[in-house]
């Protein structure tokens, strides 16, 4: 006997809604012999000609589910984690972030907020209640170089007030390499990490245990370095590329990989980080075609309880070679779709309890 479905580490999201409707149901598959009698969590299954099946209720608390096989005697169990949520959330996620750091620096601002990126942030928010999350470099080269450490913390006050729908993460120590950790051992991503969120302890006050890895590659190692630092959850793009091979994924196996596309979230046996991933990345796509991948994403898994829509910092820059003006219209288009169709802002700790991790 063998349990096909659900797999280790499976993430199953819930909401009031999913528990009203009773679409808090998981299926279970287990592949044993015809003529044997099978059951899951003293549940009776069927056979389809292929597997026996059954459909198991989910409520709010993490449970295991144990396949039997009456006729040997034989078990196998998986446990499940559940993550609750009143209302579905989306968040708005911002990677490669450095420039308005260097900025605000430079100008010695009374408020962080005269800063034009985070000005255009904040109208966001104000306009639609939009949460952001922030992933941010250690150093850049450009506009004369810049390290965190050149910013003040005077403003720590300013950024503890916004924390309810803006923080900041860890992403890489700079842009280039890219591909950074691909091969990384477990000191590299932990020192690096920690050379961040040292600064981000020191300017802004709160580190979020969340980040999506530059370029969302590493190691089982590099990822057991993040969780060292406290990070609990890491975002993918979780793509395939133009050879139909997975990308951006940490590694995911294919099972893995549809695990995090259909449930929003899994939990790594190995390594037990949360791993999730991004529904769009909004620079690749004008204020129109927003909502058109939106809703091709939503076709594809749908009735998912969480979403993130991701931009990269640099497109916002009129000297960027890939500048976009309509940067902020895109943002504005992916919240717009997210709240159209029944999604609250949040943020990922709205969703996990990270003292459970």
């Amino acid at each position: 006997m063998k349990m096909i479905s659900p797999i280790k580490g499976t993430v199953v999201c819930l909401t009031d809604e999913k528990l009203q409707k009773k679409r808090n149901l998981i299926k279970c598959i287990i592949s044993a012999p015809a003529d044997h009698v099978i059951s899951v969590n003293d549940q009776p299954c069927s056979f389809d000609g292929n597997f026996w099946t059954t459909e198991v209720e989910l409520g709010k608390e993490d449970v295991a589910l144990t396949a039997t096989d009456h006729s040997t005697n034989e078990s196998e169990s998986v446990d499940i984690t559940i993550f609750y949520t009143e209302n579905k959330l989306f968040r708005v996620s911002v990677d490669d972030g450095i420039w308005f750091l260097q900025d605000i620096a430079r100008n010695n601002y009374d408020s962080i907020f005269e800063n034009p990126y985070l000005a255009m942030l904040k109208r966001l928010h104000l306009k639609y209640r939009a949460k952001f999350h922030v992933n941010i470099y250690y150093t850049c080269p450009e506009h004369g170089g810049f390290f965190l450490t050149e910013l003040s913390d005077r403003y720590k006050d300013q950024w503890l007030e916004a924390l309810d729908w803006l923080v900041l993460s860890f992403h890489a120590r700079a842009d280039i390499p890219g591909y950074p950790y691909l091969n990384s051992d477990r000191e590299t991503t932990r020192s690096h990490c920690l050379e961040v969120y040292d600064q981000i302890d020191r300017f802004a006050g709160y580190r979020s245990p969340v980040t999506t890895l530059h370029y969302a590659e590493t190691t089982k190692e590099g990822v057991k370095g993040l969780y060292d630092c406290g990070i609990r959850a890491l975002l993918g793009d979780y793509s395939y590329n133009r050879k139909g091979e997975r990308q951006l994924c940490y590694g995911a196996t294919e099972e893995e990989f549809l695990s995090v596309r259909r449930n929003c979230f899994y939990r790594d046996p190995e390594t037990n980080m949360i791993m999730f991933c991004c529904d769009a990345v909004l620079n690749c796509f004008s204020p129109d075609e927003v909502s058109v991948e939106m809703e091709r994403f939503d076709s594809l898994y749908p009735d998912r309880s969480f979403i993130d829509i991701l931009i990269h910092e640099q497109y916002f820059y009129n000297d960027y070679k890939h500048y976009l003006p309509d940067y902020e219209e895109r943002i504005a288009s992916g919240i717009r779709w997210c709240l159209e169709h029944g999604y609250k802002p949040g943020l990922v700790r709205d969703i996990i309890d990270f003292s459970k991790l």
